[in-house]
Parts: C-alpha cells; structure tokens; sequence
C-alpha cells in the first residue's frame, strides 16, 4: 500500500472513504450511507442513519434527546 503522501488527490479520497467506512462500522453504522461534504485542509462527510442506538454510557457518541 502507498504512503498517504504518495497518492494523488482521488487516491487520497478513495483512502479517506475506507477510513470512513471503518470508523462507521466500528461504532455500529455499518448501515449507515455517507457522502463527501467538503477536503481541503480537513475531510468532511456527512452521515445518515437509519436507527442509530441511542447512547448507554456518557461518552457514547449518540444521547437520548
């Protein structure tokens, strides 16, 4: 696999996107459909979920409104 730095601006979203994905799944999102918002500097998705699980513990990512 290439170093970040080598890959051209698409390879470097096409890396982000796979990093999305796995950040989606490890927290329970794998249902979860997301899209580019905005790369320059920083990368920005914005996500959709369905049912996400409502938060258990404070530091959980979703609270109960």
């Amino acid at each position: 696999m290439k170093p970040y730095q080598e890959l051209t601006r698409l390879g470097r979203l096409r890396r982000l996107r796979q990093l999305a994905r796995a950040a989606l799944d490890a927290y329970g999102l794998n249902r979860a459909h997301f899209t580019l918002l905005r790369h320059a500097g920083n990368t920005l998705f914005r996500v959709w979920a369905a049912d996400p699980t409502p938060a258990t513990a404070a530091n959980d990512v979703y609270e109960e409104g």
